[in-house]
C-alpha cells in the first residue's frame, strides 16, 4: 500500500499536466522519480515486450530527499488545497463607452475605466490579475480578453472584479435549482414525438397499479408490467392455489395487486 502523501504528489503532477495540456518539466520528472522509490519505468504493456525487465527495483533514496515532498502534500491536504477545483470561463472586455466588464459563466461585474496618462493596461496585465484564483474552488479553464487601446485599469480594480465575479458565481452555484411541476397530459403524443430527431420513446418504471393507471391516462402504452402480488386478507394461509400464484407471480385465485 502506498502512503497518502505519495498518492497526493503523483496525482497532483498528472492533474497539472492534463489540465494545462503539456509535458512534464524536468523538476516534475524528478519529483516522480524520488517519490516512486523504485528504479526503472517500462513501456512493456504498450510495446508488448513482457518479462522480468518490466519490474522496477527498490532504490536507496534517502528519506530526507522525499520528506519535504511528503510534508508539503500533507500540508496541502490539511489546508483543503487537495479538493477538486471547478473549471470556469472568463470573458473580459474594456471599452471607453461601456467600461470594464468581467463575465464568469453567467455572472457579470462592471467597473469604470480611465484614459491612460502614461502606460496603458495590456491584455497580459489583465490575464495576470484574473488568473489569481487561489483560495477559491475555481480554476480558469478558458479566458477571452478584449481591451481598447489607451485605457488604464488599476490592478486593484481587476483583482476586485475577479473576487466579486467568483463570489457571485459561487453563490449562484450554491442555490438549489427550481423545479416546475406540470399537471395533466404533459407528454407529446406519438406523432409529435416521432418528429423529433433521435427520439426513441419514453421509459417509465412503476411500482403500483395506481402509477400504471396514471401512465395509461397520459397515453403511454406499457410493454412490461411487473407488479408484486399480495395475499387477500380473507384468504386462509392453507390456500394452495394462492400459494402457487404468489410463487409464479401470476394473477389468479385470490391474490390481488396492491
Amino acid at each position: 500500500m502506498k502512503r497518502p502523501e505519495y498518492a497526493a504528489i503523483v496525482t497532483k503532477v498528472y492533474s497539472d499536466l492534463l489540465r494545462e495540456h503539456r509535458r512534464p518539466t524536468a523538476e516534475e520528472r524528478d519529483i516522480l522519480r524520488r517519490v516512486f522509490s523504485r528504479d526503472g519505468f517500462t513501456d512493456g504493456y504498450y510495446t508488448g515486450k513482457l518479462g522480468d525487465s518490466m519490474f522496477g527495483t527498490k532504490t536507496d533514496v534517502p528519506m530526507n530527499e522525499v520528506k519535504k515532498l511528503y510534508d508539503e502534500a500533507a500540508h496541502r491536504f490539511a489546508e483543503g488545497k487537495e479538493a477538486p477545483l471547478v473549471p470556469v470561463s472568463l470573458c473580459f472586455t474594456a471599452r471607453k463607452d461601456t467600461g470594464a466588464v468581467l463575465s464568469a459563466d453567467g455572472v457579470s461585474v462592471v467597473m469604470p475605466v480611465e484614459q491612460a496618462q502614461n502606460r496603458p493596461t495590456t491584455p497580459e496585465m489583465i490575464e495576470k490579475s484574473l488568473r489569481k484564483t487561489g483560495g477559491t474552488p475555481f480554476y480558469i479553464e478558458n479566458m477571452r480578453i478584449e481591451v481598447q487601446d489607451g485605457l488604464m485599469i488599476p490592478a486593484s480594480v481587476m483583482n476586485g472584479m475577479r473576487r466579486d465575479a467568483l463570489d457571485l458565481l459561487l453563490a449562484k452555484r450554491g442555490v438549489a435549482p427550481s423545479r416546475d411541476w406540470l399537471h395533466g397530459s404533459v407528454l407529446p403524443r406519438d406523432d409529435e414525438a416521432a418528429a423529433r430527431e433521435g427520439f426513441r420513446g419514453y421509459t417509465a418504471t412503476v411500482r403500483t397499479k395506481a402509477q400504471a393507471d396514471a401512465l395509461r391516462e397520459l397515453g403511454l402504452r406499457p410493454f412490461t408490467s411487473r407488479l408484486k402480488l399480495q395475499r387477500r386478507p380473507d384468504c386462509p394461509p392453507s390456500c394452495r392455489a394462492c400459494s402457487r400464484t404468489m410463487s409464479s407471480r401470476r394473477s389468479r385465485c385470490c391474490s390481488v395487486k396492491p
